[in-house]
């Protein structure tokens, strides 16, 4: 069996960057404290470079529910959600097929999330864990590995 541990908040900075990266230049402001469309506020891009981190229940969502399909494979996806079409409040991310939500705001994402979609999955039907602590992964009736996130 294999044992891995992960550093949550380094996921967590990880997403973040992917999610300015790929939002930067875009018609949307990236965080509901950012005034510049297209661009981060200051407070995310401290978040992004460790210097700050989130507060309150923003933060980094692992989304899944009984009897979720997940394929392990080597992709990575990643779609914007916006608040009105103004600003950038989240990101959902599909890692190996483990579905993560990225919530810039300090109340936390609305429970359900429904109608929002990835990997045809409704995560309304999924359950929102933050900072996820263990992931254990089954191969047949056999646990093949155990990834323990440090946050």
């Amino acid at each position: 069996m294999f044992r891995d541990k992960v550093d949550g908040y380094g996921l967590e900075r990880w997403c973040l960057k992917t999610l300015i990266n790929l939002c930067c230049d875009r018609s949307a402001a990236i965080g509901r404290d950012s005034t510049v469309a297209g661009r981060p506020s200051e407070r995310l891009v401290r978040i992004a470079y460790g210097l700050e981190k989130f507060e309150g229940r923003a933060g980094l969502y692992f989304a899944a529910r009984v009897g979720m399909n997940i394929q392990s494979e080597d992709i990575v996806r990643f779609s914007p959600l916006l608040k009105q079409g103004a600003n950038v409040e989240a990101g959902l991310f599909s890692f190996r097929g483990q579905r993560l939500l990225l919530f810039l705001e300090e109340e936390g994402p609305p429970q359900p999330l429904t109608g929002v979609l990835i990997d045809g999955e409704d995560l309304g039907n999924a359950q929102l864990s933050f900072h996820l602590k263990e992931i254990n992964v089954m191969q047949g009736e056999y646990l093949s590995e155990v990834l323990t996130f440090v946050w």
